[in-house]
């Protein structure tokens, strides 16, 4: 067995000796549990041993666990004792002591969302899964108290509680997201053979096992957030609305735009990306079928009449942190200048496709270049957009899943210094008057999916 701790010497277990005062008792329960832990974890502490009595002085628990997975041998310390009277108070405070430990679940809920669960074995925490979804929960409840007004939760108004931070890490939307996905969006479909994804760059920055490899396909196709889709129709748009997407992607803001009602046009410079798309929302689309067109976005956007549409979403390709094709129009293929320049101009025609007192939600996250330091991608989005005419409108953060995000920062940190990054930056701008634009809109709009839960052959 595995030993990760210090100690002076490994012994025999029938050598050890318990204290025959030792007051403290361990169930059978917790017994197999530390047994579990040690047979999936190794052994992390060794057992106290008195050198003045040579009985445990702190370790009975570690001892009955060994005994019960069936070691023959356990690593020990020594301690040096004055007396037996020293020796026993010792004994009794170990025990004592471990009486005031009081588990903070707000400290315990931030670890346990770093945890991989495809990846990881709960069971070596001493927890399971469901004590973790209830800690989770109960922490959702808690906040979700602050969050009322005159009883009724923002999130029950708003989807989520309309803040400058949005906590797509909570219970609430991850469920919410599953019933999404649960419909059958395949928005990572389509990605095709030149695909480079953002798995490659996080499988670089830590040794991955051969599973955490073959679970990261999802994580390196970047899948567009189907909640926070659903938010920015909702919150930016009204039913009947033209939507219009000039990066595309997947299937899955079209999809989301059907189910509550919108007609989205998409621009996807990708054939097989759109082919795939179609597909999908034939599946699960009935009434207000989503429309892809394919080709370069600032070609296409020349072909369209201009102030027809009603709301854009959209989420650009940042700068070559992905490589989407190997197509020439493809901006992920394009240093950082030429990229910015093609980029520039679609924002600027974008302008004239929208029609007056109109958001934009543009979903962007920062950018490192060759060297390492951040080409400011955010910063010169926003301008792009105001030089075109805009108004810089809101600022969301939607701090996302940490999922593999505790292994690179202990691999990467201390050696660079770099922050990992678990958020993305939602920018809201707006074409004409903010005020005039949220009036048109009226109350905001909540899809209710509580009763669809249990109805898996829904069709929009």
């Amino acid at each position: 067995m595995p030993i990760y701790c210090a100690f002076d010497e490994v012994v025999k277990l029938e050598d050890l000796k318990p204290n025959p005062h030792n007051p403290n008792t361990h169930p059978q329960e917790q017994i197999e549990l530390l047994a579990e832990i040690y047979n999936k974890t190794g052994i992390r502490a060794a057992i106290t041993v008195s050198r003045l009595s040579g009985y445990i002085v702190k370790g009975h628990g570690r001892l009955l666990a060994a005994q019960y997975a069936g070691f023959e041998s356990f690593p020990i310390e020594y301690q040096e004792f004055a007396d037996l009277e020293e020796e026993t108070a010792a004994l009794l405070a170990d025990n004592k002591i471990a009486e005031f430990a009081q588990i903070d679940n707000k400290i315990l809920a931030e670890l346990v969302e770093e945890l991989d669960f495809e990846n990881f074995d709960i069971g070596a925490t001493g927890y399971s899964k469901d004590e973790f979804d209830d800690i989770l929960q109960s922490l959702d409840e808690a906040a979700g108290e602050e969050n009322r007004v005159e009883g009724v939760k923002l999130s029950e108004v708003f989807i989520a509680p309309p803040f400058s931070v949005l906590l797509a890490k909570s219970s609430e939307w991850q469920q919410r997201k599953n019933y999404w996905l649960d419909l059958g969006i395949k928005s990572e479909v389509g990605r095709g053979v030149f695909y480079k994804g953002l798995g490659d760059l996080q499988r670089k920055s830590f040794n991955a096992t051969e599973k955490q490899k073959a679970n990261a396909f999802k994580a390196e196709t970047s899948i567009f957030d189907p909640v926070l889709c659903e938010i920015a129709y909702s919150w930016f748009s009204k039913k009947d609305d033209k939507i219009i997407d000039p990066f595309a992607g997947g299937s899955v803001r079209g999809i989301i735009a059907s189910a509550l009602q919108r007609q989205y046009l998409g621009l996807e410079l990708r054939d097989e990306q759109v082919e795939a798309n179609i597909e999908n929302a034939a599946e699960l689309c009935a009434d207000y079928m989503p429309e892809w067109k394919i080709g370069d976005s600032n070609v296409l956007l020349d072909t369209l009449e201009d102030n027809i549409y009603d709301m854009c979403l959209s989420c650009p390709p940042y700068a070559d942190l992905e490589v989407y094709s190997d197509l020439e129009a493809d901006l992920s293929n394009m240093d950082y200048p030429d990229f910015m320049s093609i980029y520039r101009s679609i924002i600027k025609k974008l302008y004239s496709k929208l029609k007056e007192n109109s958001f934009v939600v543009w979903v962007v996250g920062e950018v490192r270049n060759d060297k390492g330091n951040y080409y400011n991608f955010i910063g010169d989005t926003i301008k792009a957009f105001i030089d075109a005419g805009f108004n810089y409108y809101n600022e969301i953060i939607l701090e996302t899943m940490c999922g593999a995000a505790a292994l690179r920062a202990a691999k990467q940190f201390g050696r660079s210094r770099k922050v990992v990054k678990i958020h993305q930056n939602v920018l809201v701008f707006c074409k004409g008057d903010g005020r005039l634009a949220a009036d048109g809109l009226g109350d905001v709009e909540v899809k209710d999916i509580s009763i669809e839960f249990e109805d898996e052959d829904l069709n929009f």
